[in-house]
Formats: C-alpha cells, structure tokens, sequence
C-alpha cells in the first residue's frame, strides 16, 4: 500500500515542522512548502515555493501531482506577523501580512484543493468511492477574539476560518473535509521575542497557566489529518489550554 501524502505550508521550522514530524510518524509523506529549506528528515521533501505567488503556487502544485500523486491532506500554515497598533500601522505592513497569511492560504487551496476535488469528483462519476481527504487552515486565537497591535494578523486569522468553513461546504459531497485550528500561545521562535510581562499575561488568563507545546499541536493536526476525524468539518478548534474561556 502507497503511502499517504500530504503537503503543509511553512513546514522547515517551528509549528510547521512539529506537523509534519507528527504526520511522518503516522504514515505520511510529507512535503514543505517554503522559502527556508526544509531539514534532512526521512519522509520529508521540499519545494520552495513564495505561497503568496500564484506561478509558484501552480508549478508546485504540478509537480507534487507529477512526482507524488494527489495528496489526501493540506495543511496551510504558512504565516508572518508585522505587528503595529492600529493608528501606526503602514499599508505595507497590513498588505504582506494578508498577502501571506490570506492569499497564502487562497492559493494552495485554489490549486491543491481544486486537484484533490477533481480526483475525487473522478471516483464519484466512474461509480467509486472518493477517497476521504482533509484540508486544514491553521488560525489563531487572535482571530476569533482579536489581540491589540495585531490588526492585521487578526483580520488574517479570522479570514482563514471563514475560507474553511465556505470549502466545507462547497466540497463535503467530494468527501473532503475542511476545518481550522486555532492555536493560543505556543513556545515557538515566534513567541520567544515576545516581551515576557505579554507572555505572562496570557498565562494568568489560560486556565492550564502554561503556553503550549509545538509537539502537542502537531500530534492534534496528525489526529485531524486521521479518518479518526473524518466527520469533522466546517469547525474551528480553539487549541489554547482555555484561553478564550
């Protein structure tokens, strides 16, 4: 039996690599998209690919099919953070964040997505069974309750979520199912240049009074990128030790 395969956006570091390590060790191939090289891992692979970039979208796209066949899972993860309060914030600012973190999720999905339907609706017409796939968008707390100094980020975050919920709906009947994770505040790369005082703060309102570890959210995406979740669809899933209790 061939292996699955999966594709997930910023996979050569942090909350990214955590995911695709998880999804390794439960059967799958995994390829990175990225600008950063991915790891010499067995099971990963890596095209460097600008998410944000229709052509590199599109031509990594043929050549994961080509080389890989159809994957059964999408992870975008791929985001960046160009954090200002509101009334400081540049156009530039607010335009590379959606450009990355909105169009970066769109695109995948335009052309990962679109291939993953078109194989299944192909099984359904031949009078098969569609293979189950999963598409998930990766959001953020600040997405669901916004977060000061991250108005774009949040505006990104909370985009993504309505993007799987409106996928769910459009490709369920191709038995693919789409939902979003929501992380709270995780110890990545990303967060050690938080200033502590804004670390703490959010402990003191997390319930478990601890931030997160990469390695949990990863083996929680590897369950959602399981059958075990195949009902599943169309929800967001706050992943934050309670933090938006």
């Amino acid at each position: 039996m061939s292996r699955k395969i999966a594709v997930i956006t910023g996979a050569s570091q942090g909350l990214g690599l955590s995911m695709a390590k998880a999804l390794i060790d439960n059967g799958y191939l995994v390829e990175s998209w990225d600008l950063t090289e991915a790891p010499q891992i067995e099971g990963l692979s890596f095209q460097k690919v600008n998410v944000a970039s229709e052509s590199d979208v599109k031509s990594a796209t043929d050549k994961v099919i080509s080389t890989l066949g159809v994957p059964m899972a999408l992870v975008c993860n791929a985001g960046i953070t160009k954090d200002s309060l509101s009334h400081k914030m540049t156009t530039e600012q607010f335009d590379q964040v959606v450009d990355v973190n909105l169009k970066g999720t769109y695109l995948p999905c335009r052309y990962l997505g679109t291939a993953m339907r078109d194989a299944n609706s192909a099984l359904i017409k031949e009078g098969g069974d569609a293979v189950w796939r999963r598409i998930l968008t990766v959001s953020s707390v600040a997405g669901l309750f916004g977060n000061v100094g991250q108005l774009n980020y949040s505006a990104t975050k909370a985009g993504v979520v309505a993007m799987a919920k409106t996928l769910a709906k459009e490709w369920g009947r191709f038995n693919i199912s789409v939902s979003s994770v929501a992380p709270g505040v995780m110890n990545t790369e990303m967060t050690q240049t938080i200033p502590q005082e804004v670390k703490q703060s959010f402990i003191d309102r997390t319930p478990l009074q601890r931030i997160g570890e990469p390695e949990e959210l990863a083996d929680f995406v590897a369950y959602l990128c399981s059958k075990k979740s195949a009902f599943l669809t169309g929800d967001v899933i706050a992943f934050s030790g309670g933090l938006l209790l």
